[in-house]
């Protein structure tokens, strides 16, 4: 589970799609696989948007649950990203196409097209 942290003001963050897009790194100490959101696209240079969260993790079989703070980082419609500060991994998540949910056959799923992701 992940909750963004509230600003100053008690309110929770918003994206505001007015601002310019934010310059964006995968922090060096940091290790994950990227290559499910990306394939052989460079990981992109900016995100939309970013969040300081506070992550659920848990050892094997849901044992020891505790938080640990992260940044949520919004790379693009398609795609976001959380930093694991305490576990030193960053995890790429992407959305599912809408043609892949609604497929019911095998055969549908063979003409979905899984588009490389473009930087922002």
């Amino acid at each position: 589970m992940i909750e963004a942290s509230e600003d100053e003001s008690n309110r929770l963050p918003n994206y505001d799609p007015s601002l310019p897009p934010q310059p964006f790194r995968v922090p060096l100490h940091c290790l994950g696989d990227r290559s499910s959101c990306f394939g052989d696209s460079p990981t992109p240079t900016t995100c939309l948007s970013r969040f300081q969260c506070e992550c659920q993790v848990a050892g094997d079989h849901y044992t020891h649950p505790s938080y640990i703070d992260g940044q949520w980082i919004v790379i693009n419609e398609d795609v976001f990203a959380v930093v694991f500060y305490q576990l030193h991994t960053m995890n790429f998540y992407s959305r599912v196409p809408e043609r892949e949910l609604e497929a019911t056959t095998e055969k549908e799923l063979e003409d979905v097209q899984v588009m490389p992701l473009v930087d922002v």
